[in-house]
């Protein structure tokens, strides 16, 4: 995800991850994670670091 540093809406739901990779909290300009309907047991501690997000959805995991 390194690549995407203009994204800002990135959803990942239904995907039955496990987990997720700590880059996604270097989106500087990420404002809104969906990942809905998967198999997470935690976030990645990076991800308080995005300094824009401001809605992070993860219902059903």
């Amino acid at each position: 995800f390194g690549n995407f540093e203009e994204l800002e809406y990135l959803s990942l739901c239904g995907n039955n991850f496990t987990s997720l990779p700590e880059c996604l909290g270097s989106l500087n300009k990420l404002r809104r994670l969906l990942v809905d309907n998967n198999s997470l047991e935690a976030l990645p501690n990076r991800l308080t670091m995005a300094p824009s997000l401001e809605v992070v959805s993860v219902s059903s995991n």
